[in-house]
């Protein structure tokens, strides 16, 4: 009669024991959140084009401003709310939708008999064959 007590017991033991676990698990990761820097996570966590676009980002606007936009950033990707990792459209997107406008540079280029040129040059060189 003892032993079917003793192994449901056991069980409940464990059982405790791997939620007190993972009770501790999820504290220490709270942790490991607040001590992490929101500028290398949200750029961590950034794919492709979107880390020339965030750089174009902190040189258009004051720091106070992409401080508080990556905080949010990181705030919103931590809790799931933006998705990781982050593609060049989408962070335009949020940042357009946030009223800040990031210029990016932009060329067009011309390709002509193999040659690739720049669209200012293709002109001037039209402009001057007439």
């Amino acid at each position: 009669m003892s032993e079917p007590v003793d192994v449901e017991l056991e069980n409940i033991k464990k059982r405790m024991l791997a939620k007190l676990q993972r009770k501790l698990a999820s504290s220490e990761s709270k942790q490991y959140r607040h001590e992490l820097d929101p500028e290398k996570y949200v750029e961590s966590n950034l794919e492709g084009k979107a880390v020339e676009i965030l750089e174009y980002f902190k040189q258009q606007y004051p720091d106070k401003v992409y401080r508080a936009v990556v905080e949010a950033l990181a705030k919103a990707m931590m809790n799931g709310i933006i998705p990781k990792p982050l593609d060049a459209i989408t962070l335009y997107s949020i940042l357009s939708n946030l009223g800040l406008k990031v210029r990016i540079p932009s060329r067009i280029y011309v390709v002509k008999r193999g040659e690739v040129k720049d669209f200012s040059e293709y002109l001037k060189e039209r402009l001057f064959e007439e």
